[in-house]
């Protein structure tokens, strides 16, 4: 089986919730919080953009990688 990989980068809002599935699937939920940023050549500095949250679930085995 092919597993794909990918990489989230930025803060925990609140910490991973691990649960099973009443069919035994365990489960992870948590919350990300990412503010991207960009350098404004014209003023020499970094700018920050508007921050996203987003609620993630990850399934199978990789629930147990979650931080």
């Amino acid at each position: 089986m092919l597993d794909t990989t990918i990489t989230l980068v930025g803060n925990l809002v609140e910490d991973p919730e691990h649960r099973t599935t009443t069919n035994g699937a365990s489960v992870c939920s948590f919350r990300l919080a990412s503010t991207p940023r960009r350098f404004d050549r014209s003023e020499n500095r970094w700018v920050d953009g508007a921050t996203s949250h987003r609620l993630y679930h990850s399934s199978g085995s990789s629930p147990y990688d979650v931080p």
